[in-house]
């Protein structure tokens, strides 16, 4: 499988923090007006965590279902196809 993982300066930021040891960062929360990429990061920062650490969690929450649905399920399918894991 051929990755295209492509991702904005403070997306690998976000990646970086989370995966240094040292700095004991367990949780991750986001704010911000609409556009600015947030969900499209936690996405591609879930997703290339749990291939890095097979034995990482991470759970992506927004208030409603019909919100987590509408957004967050449609930037996770965006991601994974930009990224090759589907066609």
């Amino acid at each position: 499988m051929s990755l295209n993982i492509k991702m904005s300066p403070k997306q690998l930021q976000l990646l970086q923090l989370l995966t240094d040891q040292k700095n004991g960062i367990i949780s991750i929360v986001t704010g911000g007006s609409a556009g600015g990429a947030k969900t499209y990061a936690l996405c591609s920062v879930s997703v290339i965590l749990c291939l890095k650490y097979p034995e990482y969690k991470c759970i992506i929450c927004r208030k409603t279902a019909s919100q987590l649905r509408r957004t967050t399920y449609e930037t996770m399918i965006k991601f994974l196809t930009d990224s090759g894991f589907v066609k």
